[in-house]
Parts: C-alpha cells; sequence; structure tokens
C-alpha cells in the first residue's frame, strides 16, 4: 500500500486522479488527512507520502514528525516521502537557493522592509500556490501603494511574500516555465508552458504557441533537466512534489516546489493536448508502481504508539465522511476510491 497524507481540505489533489486510475493502482493507494494520522491508534501498513505539509503550522508539524518516529520504529522497512522536519518552505527555499548562487532574483515577506530589493517586483500568497496578487511593480512608490490595497482588502501581508522578477523569455520573446513532478526516485516531466504573458501556469485559458504540444511531448519524453534538479530537491528536504522553474541567461531559476500538487485525471485538458496529459498520467502511474514493489516488511494494520485525542474520520463531504468511516469499519478503506467512481458513475456528481 502507498498511503497518500494531505491536510483534509486537499485531499483532491490526488483523489481525482486515483478515482480515474485503474482499479490495480486505485486500490494500492490509500487517502489520509492528518487529523486522521494524528489520532488512528493503528495505521496502514505501507509506504507514506506526507504531501501538503508547507500547510502545517508549527505546532502541527512538530505532532506529524513525531508520530513519523512512531511509524518507523514499527514499519522500519517502508519508505516515508517528505518529513516536515527537512522540508523548507516557499521563502526558506528560495532564499537558500539565491544565497547558493542557484538562483539570481530574492524573496522576503511582505511585512520585511523594502530597501534593496531589486524592481520589478510582485506579491504573491506564501504558502497557496496560485498566480501574483499585483501585477509587476516598477518602484518602491508602486510597491507600497500595492500592499497598502492589499491590506485594505483584507490581505495578511505576513502570509505573503514579495518576490523579484526574473525574466526568463527565450529567444522567440515567449515567457517559459517547466514543471518536474518528483516521487521517491523517480523524476517525471510534467510541463513545458510558454506564453506572451509574464505568468505562466499552464492552463488552457493560456494562449496557444505553435508546436506546443509537440514541445511538451519532447520534453516529458526526454526529461532533460533532471540531474540539475534531483539536488535542488534534495536541498528543499522534498522527497514527493513538482518543481516549477525557467531558464535566464542559461542559468536554470527556480520558482517554487509545490509538495501537494495536483494530478489531473487523462479526461482534464483540451482536444490533443490530452495526449500530453495521458502520457504524464502514465508515467505517474509507473512511479507509483514503482514505490508498491519496494518492500514494507508487513501487512494489514498495526498499533502506533503517539496518536492522542479522539479518532478523527475526515474528508470534503460529509457524504464522502460517512462512507470513509464505513469502510473503515469494516476494513475496506482501500475501496474508498471505487465508491466514489460508483457514485460519480450513477449521478454525474464528484464529492
Amino acid at each position: 500500500m502507498i498511503i497518500f497524507l494531505t491536510t483534509a481540505a486537499h485531499g483532491y489533489t490526488i483523489k481525482r486522479y486515483l478515482e480515474a486510475s485503474a482499479a490495480s493502482l486505485r486500490r494500492q493507494v490509500m487517502t489520509m488527512s492528518y487529523g486522521e494520522f494524528l489520532s488512528w491508534r493503528k495505521l496502514p501498513a505501507g509506504h507514506y507520502i506526507f504531501a501538503d505539509v508547507d500547510r502545517l503550522d508549527a505546532d502541527e508539524a512538530a505532532a506529524v514528525a513525531r508520530r513519523i518516529d512512531h511509524l518507523a520504529a514499527a514499519l522500519p522497512s517502508a519508505v516515508r516521502l517528505n518529513d516536515p522536519r527537512r522540508l523548507l518552505g516557499r521563502l526558506q527555499l528560495l532564499n537558500a537557493l539565491q544565497a547558493a548562487g542557484i538562483n539570481d532574483f530574492g524573496a522576503r515577506l511582505s511585512t520585511a522592509p523594502i530597501d534593496g530589493l531589486r524592481y520589478p517586483v510582485f506579491v504573491r500568497p506564501l504558502i497557496e500556490h496560485k498566480a501574483g496578487l499585483t501585477p509587476l511593480l516598477h518602484d518602491a512608490t508602486e510597491l507600497r501603494a500595492a500592499l497598502e490595497r492589499l491590506r485594505h482588502d483584507g490581505i495578511d501581508l505576513s502570509s505573503c511574500v514579495t518576490t523579484e522578477f526574473i525574466d526568463v523569455r527565450n529567444a522567440d520573446g515567449h515567457y517559459e516555465k517547466y514543471s518536474v513532478l518528483r516521487i521517491g526516485d523517480v523524476f517525471i516531466a510534467s510541463d513545458h508552458s510558454m506564453n506572451d504573458r509574464w505568468i505562466v501556469k499552464g492552463e488552457d485559458d493560456e494562449a496557444v504557441i505553435a508546436d506546443d504540444l509537440a514541445r511538451c511531448l519532447a520534453f516529458q519524453h526526454a526529461n532533460p533537466h533532471e540531474a540539475q534538479l534531483r539536488p535542488i530537491f534534495d536541498r528543499a528536504g522534498v522527497d514527493y512534489g513538482r518543481v516549477d522553474y525557467a531558464f535566464a541567461r542559461g542559468r536554470l531559476q527556480v520558482f517554487e516546489i509545490n509538495p501537494n500538487p495536483t494530478l489531473s485525471p487523462d479526461f482534464h485538458g483540451v482536444g490533443e493536448y490530452r495526449r500530453s496529459t495521458r502520457l504524464y498520467n502514465a508515467m505517474i502511474a509507473d512511479g507509483l508502481r514503482a514505490l508498491l514493489a519496494k518492500p514494507v516488511g508487513a501487512r494489514g494494520w498495526l498499533t502506533v504508539d503517539g496518536a492522542g485525542g479522539a479518532e478523527r474520520v475526515e474528508a470534503e463531504s460529509r457524504l464522502r465522511q460517512l462512507v470513509r468511516r464505513s469502510l473503515r469499519a469494516i476494513g475496506l478503506l482501500r475501496w474508498e476510491h471505487d465508491c466514489a467512481r460508483w457514485r460519480q458513475a450513477l449521478t454525474g456528481r464528484r464529492d
């Protein structure tokens, strides 16, 4: 088994992918919230992926780390990806990469003094993996005005980061972005996007650049930057996650590593571009199966020390919570994704 952990509200990142996957895979990957991980006296034997750890506060991260130590004692042979004690947050990683001479741009909390910034800059959330909260700001006056507007709109600036802009346009004048997913020892090329706008998210509403699909497929097959990315993932303490990066003047520049990226089902995407999604998903399945092939050293559910409080069952909806509680009671929690798939087939609705 693989046990994939997220915060209760963000399990969708893996669940919809599993619900669309082959039965041989979806019944071997069980999802779990951190509330469940910390409260259940018995935990399933398997390899554990601790995704979404950047959303844990300091106390939660410490509690998860303690329970991981108890899990390691009970399951010493099992793989554990993304220990929160090793993982660098977005700002920590950007600072570390700049200090190491890897990144040519800096970032700081938006509550910090603005002296010494290299303009233009933009403001974005510290944790959420979304586009910028501002356009490019070209001097201190524009930055101060933008921060004041955000503050007036109720945005907590201590949860925002001001980032220096780095020009990653290629020879044709298009902004580029690459993405690569890591699953333990496996590195999977996800996407190579281009756009005429400076924010490149690889989304369907972005302008189509000639040869988009062919370029993306070639990147996925070649995965040419793995050797450069592996030490960056290691520096970040990320064993599972997706890096977004580009090149400026021939030098690799890392924007972020998301430790809980959304894995989209094959039917996502538009027209022929689903070929790229299908290829990516097939490689993800191979990466998960490679992890499943590693010995766990035990089967079933094991008593693991360190649980606390009343046992919780958490899910995105009341119906899913009821189904989850019932399946756990009869020892068939691994069938949860099948139940969601059957409901979708009957009602056309997703939880």
